[in-house]
């Protein structure tokens, strides 16, 4: 049976979680680079990714129309604020290093550079978690929402970071991840729709 109006009026009133000031959180463990700690960061911002089927058009025996044949997925992006300690721009730096290293040595012990693909690429590419919390107003604790998990993700792109001395606002660098696929978990109350 379909809501009546008030009934989803009380259920938005439910949701308001993204309407809410909330914060978020960026958990990688290792970044990839040997030996590395579990690293928990808090971009300035964050653009959740699209997806999207390839399709190819298919027909019976009528008009055509389009089935999807594979999944596609945009990169997911976040923009860091550049601290005086540069923590996180070092961060993702050795990371991509890690993954293409500059140097390496040839066999009188030489030093050559030149990127050179790792023999274990795979182990470099780490499951990056994006938690979305809100704090009770009440208690005072946080609570976690909503999560993402990017799968087999990387650093693929830093973007340029401009500097000014004008005092206009904070210094941001951009950073793009690659990954193979994302999985979505969720807290939130359950979407009220009737069976298909």
């Amino acid at each position: 049976m379909p809501l009546r109006i008030d009934d989803y009026r009380k259920y938005i009133l439910q949701r308001k979680f993204t309407q809410n000031p909330s914060f978020y959180s960026m958990e990688i463990p290792g970044g990839g680079i040997e030996n590395d700690r579990f690293f928990t960061c808090y971009p300035d911002n964050i653009l959740i990714p699209g997806r999207n089927f390839l399709t190819t058009p298919f027909s019976y025996n009528g008009p055509e129309f389009s089935i999807p044949i594979r999944r596609e997925y945009n990169d997911f992006t976040a923009n860091f604020i550049v601290y005086q300690d540069w923590k996180e721009r070092q961060f993702f730096e050795n990371w991509m290093d890690s993954i293409l290293p500059y140097n390496r040595t040839d066999g009188d012990g030489r030093s050559l550079v030149a990127d050179v693909i790792p023999q274990n690429l795979q182990s470099k590419f780490r499951n990056i978690t994006v938690k979305f919390s809100t704090r009770n107003p009440i208690s005072g604790e946080n609570s976690v929402n909503f999560r993402f998990e990017f799968i087999d993700a990387y650093p693929s792109l830093i973007t340029p970071t401009a500097f000014s001395s004008d005092n206009s606002g904070y210094t941001l660098f951009t950073v793009n991840f690659s990954y193979r696929f994302y999985n979505t978990y969720s807290k939130t109350v359950d979407i009220p729709t009737e069976s298909f």
